[in-house]
Order: C-alpha cells, then sequence, then structure tokens
C-alpha cells in the first residue's frame, strides 16, 4: 500500500479544505492506475466533519491512527503541498518511515511522478 502524507493543518479551514481535496485528488488517482493508496488527510477530513462537530481535529489521535496504516504500507508518497516542510505531522510520517525502512518519495501534486532532485534536500 502507498501511504499518501501531506500537510493539513492551517490557519484557514479554507486552506485546509483545499489541501484534503488536492490530497484525495493524488490519491483516487494512484488508486484509478490500480495502486492500493492511503491518505490520512483525505480521510480524516471528512471525518473528522462527521465526528468532531466543528471542534478542532485532535492532533495526537490522528497521528496514531495514521503511523498505525503507515506502518503496515510499503512506500510513501509526500505530497509536496505548500507547508509540507513546515508541517509536523509530514515530519513525523517521514521520520517514521524512514527508521522503518519505508521507501519515501517525494511528489508533486500537479504532477504523478517522483521528484528524485529533492530528495538530497530533505
Amino acid at each position: 500500500m502507498i501511504y499518501v502524507a501531506s500537510p493539513y493543518t492551517a490557519p484557514s479551514r479554507i486552506v485546509e479544505e483545499q489541501r484534503a481535496i488536492d490530497v484525495a485528488r493524488y490519491t483516487s488517482k494512484l488508486i484509478a492506475d490500480g495502486f492500493p493508496a492511503f491518505s490520512p488527510i483525505a480521510h480524516g477530513h471528512f471525518i473528522d466533519k462527521c465526528t468532531d462537530k466543528g471542534k478542532a481535529p485532535d492532533y495526537r489521535r490522528w497521528v496514531l491512527h495514521g503511523l498505525a496504516l503507515l506502518s503496515t504500507s510499503s512506500e510513501m508518497h509526500v505530497l509536496m503541498l505548500d507547508g509540507w516542510r513546515d508541517s509536523k505531522g509530514v515530519q513525523t510520517e517521514i521520520d517514521y518511515a524512514e527508521q522503518s525502512q519505508i521507501d519515501v518519495g517525494y511528489y508533486e501534486p500537479s504532477e504523478y511522478r517522483r521528484v528524485d532532485a529533492l530528495m538530497s534536500v530533505v
């Protein structure tokens, strides 16, 4: 399974909504191309809307949920949406994947290709 990491939390709910849509589009493209894929943001964003009724998402709960699923993944795609480098959650996921020897690739949001040149920057 491909685990898709992306930033989410932002000062604006509009930005969070757009990030959820962007990662859902990317993840749906993977699935349409025959790759089993999971995005905790695309999945959790809408579940949070149904369960937490306007409260801020419980960061710890979602991180633990995501890491449990990441542990079953063969690779992780980091979707490089604005803010990915500063995202505490994305950095936690990258650290976990590297410690678990899960392949980590970095992908532009508008493209379906790995950006190998950025591997040395991260």
